[in-house]
């Protein structure tokens, strides 16, 4: 072969040298990446930890597997808990004293999960993206019990884009933020779905409604483009009102789930800053970081249950999560 080559012209061999240069140099590039990936998110996951006084943070459970990826958390009047992966669509139900059970057909049925709710009466409602893709559209409703097992609520009637979030009324209204379509649905208990509220600021075309709560007849929504909270009576959206803007210059937080306790304070699970505190006409305050991105949390009683969603090394190939996915607890009023 070399000898072909140099009976070849000058500027043929010249061809050939970079081909070849080139194609080692691109090797050794692939190479040092892939070494690099290793080394990122390669170690045992950080442990989040209190940034104010009075609170501890610790590890409440562990997730099985790699890919567990827990977006959404919800906990039930009893104090179980419940949350669920992005990637796989499994649904696992935790006790109090953090014994795991993932529920019985979730994982093949449902293609990926964005939020959870739970009734009065302990039925589970699970909100199913369909596809972990973040540019697949769609979405559709699932409901479980104890007694009848894993059933399709509603499929697809509201037309989803991108849901993101769900909460439940007392009811059993239940209530969908479509981060895609920029609204918040209602379905009522007969499946019956309407539009049911639009962001006020009309004009910003980047407004993305994210989280949800209810609590005390109001909706409380979470705006993760804006870092902005909003609530509005539940039985009447025309009144909306801004609760919060986040006006720290620099900071970009990224709100994303959001739970308010029954004294009135919320708590926001924000992707890049850990989990901040809002108590109404006063400024947040992070009371717990170093989350790895925490996606969605609940409050029961003085705990704060949080999730650790990791969402950057589901769309970098160069990241490796960090192992094993769990969920954190928050323990307020701790001398």
């Amino acid at each position: 072969m070399i000898k072909r080559i140099q009976l070849l012209n000058r500027s043929q061999r010249l061809v050939i040298f970079l081909l070849m240069f080139g194609g080692v140099l691109m090797g050794l590039v692939a190479l040092t990446l892939l070494l690099y990936s290793l080394t990122l998110n390669a170690g045992n996951r950080l442990m989040a930890v209190p940034a104010i006084e009075g609170i501890t943070v610790r590890e409440f459970v562990q997730l099985p597997g790699d890919d567990a990826y827990p977006s959404a958390l919800a906990v039930s009047l009893d104090g179980v808990v419940y949350t669920a992966s992005y990637q796989t669509g499994a649904v696992w139900q935790i006790s109090p004293e953090g014994e795991l059970l993932e529920l019985p057909d979730t994982r093949e049925q449902i293609g990926s999960v964005t939020g959870l709710a739970v009734d009065g009466q302990n039925v589970l409602y699970i909100l199913d993206r369909l596809d972990p893709n973040p540019n697949a559209a769609g979405g559709m409703i699932w409901q479980w019990t104890a007694e009848t097992g894993l059933q399709a609520f509603n499929e697809q009637d509201a037309g989803f884009v991108s849901p993101s979030d769900i909460t439940v009324d007392e009811v059993g209204n239940l209530y969908v933020a479509d981060f895609g379509r920029r609204e918040v649905w209602r379905i009522e208990p007969n499946g019956a779905a309407s539009l049911w509220w639009v962001p006020p600021d009309v004009e910003l075309s980047n407004v993305r409604p994210t989280g949800l709560d209810y609590h005390a007849g109001m909706l409380y929504v979470t705006d993760s483009i804006q870092d902005t909270i909003y609530r509005f009576m539940a039985d009447d959206p025309a009144q909306t009102e801004q609760v919060y803007r986040h006006h720290f210059p620099g900071e970009t937080p990224g709100y994303d789930g959001i739970a308010v306790a029954d004294d009135g304070t919320i708590y926001i699970a924000t992707l890049e800053m850990g989990v901040m505190r809002l108590t109404i006409g006063e400024d947040v305050e992070v009371i717990a970081r170093d989350f790895r991105g925490s996606s969605d949390l609940d409050v029961f009683g003085n705990l704060i249950y949080v999730t650790n969603f990791d969402s950057r090394s589901l769309y970098d190939v160069f990241l490796n999560p960090q192992l094993p996915f769990a969920l954190d607890v928050i323990t307020l009023g701790v001398d």
